[in-house]
């Protein structure tokens, strides 16, 4: 039986007969067991050593690229935050440097434009032409090229 089929032993052991039995066995190499040496026995010991160690290895590195995105993330958020603060608190100094100018605007109908409430008499006190307030403040420079800044005083006109 041996000499007529070479894989008797599936490759892993070595095939011998029996003379007195009238049998062939197989003599297993190591590792294998079985009437032909078909089954392992140690099957998960010899080729989960680099399994579990690949599997460490890449989960370590997929947790550092993780984090290490979390972190460029988070730093990215708290520098826009910050920009944002930064922003409105320059946005709150503009402002509080200014006066109110609802008092400062001229009337629409100082302007020789048509109002309607002028037409029927019905303005309102604060919109009464020939009182007319502006004001200019000297210690902020003037956003309009060319533009001659006055003192930083109300004038009635």
């Amino acid at each position: 039986m041996c000499i007529a089929d070479p894989t008797y032993c599936n490759d892993r052991g070595r095939c011998q007969f029996d003379s007195i039995d009238k049998k062939a066995s197989c003599i297993c190499k190591v590792h294998y067991t079985g009437d032909h040496c078909e089954t392992r026995t140690d099957a998960y010991a010899e080729s989960s050593v680099p399994l579990i160690i690949g599997l460490v290895i890449g989960g370590t590195a997929l947790l550092l690229f993780l984090m290490f995105i979390g972190a460029f993330f988070g730093y990215r958020t708290r520098m826009h935050e910050r920009k944002l603060k930064q922003k409105e608190a320059r946005a709150r100094a503009r402002l509080s440097h200014q006066p109110s100018m609802v008092r400062a605007l001229p009337a629409a109908s100082t302007f020789g434009a048509y109002s309607p409430r002028a037409a029927m008499g019905t303005t309102a006190p604060w919109s009464q032409p020939g009182h007319h307030l502006f004001y200019s403040d000297v210690d902020e420079p003037s956003r309009f090229p060319g533009h001659q800044q006055s003192s930083a005083v109300f004038q009635r006109s």
